[in-house]
């Protein structure tokens, strides 16, 4: 997600980081602060998953981020907003309108799990798509080995077991074509 933002992103907003106990939430939040600058400012955007809670606090944070009068003229909103999942950008994208801000033009946005919703939306959204068929795969997998291994041998291997990990895929579109310094 974050190559997608380019390096000199430097005010980022994560939405959807309203449960702190969601494995997928750490994890991605974990590979994001990895992945920044000290440097860069993250803000952390607590919503649930769906669309109607991600409007709700992205316009919540434009608003007051909006300059105080006419004469300021500087723009305090983040430059980018990585979000939890394809709902919560759609939500992203609604407020962004309402503020009369445009994906890719504007502001760039990503999101994480490829579904339909992220190429139907206009400008097309920038998703890290979840491979679920090879998760499905190496979880059969894992079943039917297991299975052929005895129960003592079994429990033994899943204390120790380190996590598998999967290289999603990420689909880049047009939200992301802008880089602001």
């Amino acid at each position: 997600a974050l190559a997608a933002l380019g390096t000199d992103t430097k005010d980022i907003a994560v939405v959807g980081t309203g449960h702190p106990n969601r494995y997928a939430l750490q994890q991605r939040l974990a590979g994001i602060r990895a992945g920044l600058p000290k440097s860069t400012l993250l803000r952390n955007i607590d919503c649930d998953w769906w669309p109607e809670s991600a409007f709700a606090a992205v316009d919540n944070l434009l608003r007051s981020s909006a300059p105080s009068t006419k004469r300021t003229h500087r723009v305090t909103f983040p430059h980018a907003f990585i979000c939890m999942n394809d709902q919560v950008a759609f939500g992203t994208y609604q407020a962004l309108h309402e503020h009369v801000l445009t994906p890719g033009r504007d502001v760039c946005v990503v999101s994480f799990d490829g579904s339909l919703l992220a190429g139907w939306l206009r400008p097309g959204l920038t998703s890290v798509s979840t491979p679920h068929r090879e998760l499905g795969q190496v979880a059969v997998s894992m079943l039917t080995n297991n299975w052929e291994t005895d129960l003592a041998t079994q429990h033994r291997h899943s204390q120790s077991a380190e996590p598998i990990l999967i290289s999603p895929a990420l689909t880049t579109r047009t939200s992301v074509s802008v880089h602001t310094e």
